[in-house]
């Protein structure tokens, strides 16, 4: 019997015209305040033409944590987790996780940094306080 997975989609997350979510293998776990570009695509099961236990092993969750950002055309794959605050670059295949506050771009797709304001981000999460950044003229 195939396994039929679930999309959940969080608070004040939203996916742009052109996305698929293909959940036949297992799950999609979108989390809060994500934002996910045009024509991204998102499987949990890969390699159709294995059968019984080698197919079985090839259909793993997408995980994406809060307030990360897939631009446009991006693919993930099932197995991956993207972490929170994370960035997937335009075009970018996932095939391996990318750790919070981390930038991701590529074919397959690698880590080139850090999210350049995750000080600032961590900071406001533990106080509670959003910074207020100026601009100097």
């Amino acid at each position: 019997m195939a396994h039929r997975g679930r999309i959940t989609l969080g608070k004040y997350s939203a996916a742009n015209s052109g996305t698929t979510f293909d959940a036949r293998g297992a799950n999609i776990i979108i989390g809060n305040n994500v934002g996910i570009g045009h024509n991204c695509f998102f499987v949990t099961s890969y390699g159709s033409h294995y059968l019984g236990q080698e197919a079985e092993k090839r259909k793993q969750d997408i995980i994406v944590k809060d307030n990360a950002w897939i631009t446009y055309g991006a693919m993930i794959r099932g197995g991956v987790t993207i972490g929170r605050w994370a960035t997937v670059g335009m075009g970018a295949v996932v095939l391996d996780d990318v750790p919070d506050f981390m930038v991701a771009v590529g074919n397959p797709a690698k880590i080139v940094g850090r999210r350049p304001d995750y000080k600032l981000i961590l900071e406001a999460e533990r106080t509670g306080k959003i910074p207020c950044v100026a601009r100097k003229k």
